[in-house]
């Protein structure tokens, strides 16, 4: 029933729970069990979110492997950082501004390119990063090319080289977070308006790989800090990356390298920090 909570708690590890092929709907989704599981088969459509309050003692990873439509806009709070969820079945919603919350210390891994949840232009509709890790091999992970990943703590890890759609906006507003991309990645974000922020925004780069900027963000970072504590970041094509002429933004390098990339001479809007000249 639609209105009703579904519990996962006391099966053993590695069980295999399948949804008839019919489907299944249900408000909440709690998991309570310690154990590693995989959920399969029909179409599971939430109208609430999905709470994972388990403490296991080590790593433990839930596989769910069939499709989730999301009936509202939905928060999933994976609370130990033990846990992994990692989502390989398509994530789609019945309206396209529902957006999908991640909260919790635990990590989420939207594991299918083929994700189609969102799509309205609305600005912050999409995947809202509030704490926690949320994991992509691919730009399809993020949903619909109009989707925005908007930070408000947690950290987005890129596993795989993908590059944004237009209408794809990383967005660290007036908070936090962090974009950590693995050795030899690169995760570009060449379209004007793809990095977003304002005043008291922090945008933390990590890990070993690179970000490329090359869009115009002159209206769309203003007064935020780009804060590479690792890896590279590579500046090319547009002078305004990082912010525009007034209210500019910071690029403050505090750990890793900057490159800039460019065909003829141009000036660049921003205020840096940490750099040797």
């Amino acid at each position: 029933m639609a209105g009703d909570t579904a519990i996962i708690d006391g099966i053993g590890s590695g069980t295999t729970i399948t949804i008839p092929g019919g489907g299944a709907a249900c408000a909440e989704l709690q998991i309570t069990t310690v154990n590693a599981f995989t959920l399969t088969g029909g179409i599971l459509t939430l109208s609430g979110g999905l709470t994972d309050s388990a403490a296991p003692g080590g790593a433990v990873t839930r596989t769910i492997a069939c499709q989730v439509t999301l009936g509202a806009a939905s928060t999933w709070d994976i609370q130990s950082a033990n846990t992994t969820i990692d989502l390989t079945g398509v994530l789609a919603a019945s309206v396209n501004t529902y957006s999908l919350t991640k909260s919790g210390s635990g990590i989420l891994i939207l594991g299918n390119s083929g994700n189609t949840w969102g799509g309205s232009t609305t600005n912050g509709v999409g995947l809202i990063l509030n704490a926690g890790t949320v994991q992509i091999a691919a730009i399809g992970c993020l949903g619909n090319s109009n989707n925005d990943v908007t930070f408000g703590g947690g950290t987005l890890q890129v596993t795989g080289n993908c590059t944004a759609a237009a209408g794809n906006g990383f967005d660290v507003a007036g908070s936090s977070g962090t974009i950590s991309v693995d050795d030899g990645i690169t995760l570009t974000l060449g379209q004007s308006g793809n990095l977003r922020g304002a005043a008291g925004g922090l945008c933390i780069l990590n890990g070993a790989g690179t970000v490329d900027l090359g869009g115009d963000n002159s209206t769309t970072f203003v007064s935020a800090v780009l804060r590479a504590d690792a890896g590279i970041v590579q500046l090319r094509t547009s002078s305004n990356v990082i912010g525009g002429t007034s209210n500019r933004g910071t690029l403050r390098l505090n750990g890793g390298l900057a490159r800039i990339y460019a065909d003829s001479a141009f000036t660049f809007s921003c205020n840096l920090n940490g750099i040797d000249l």
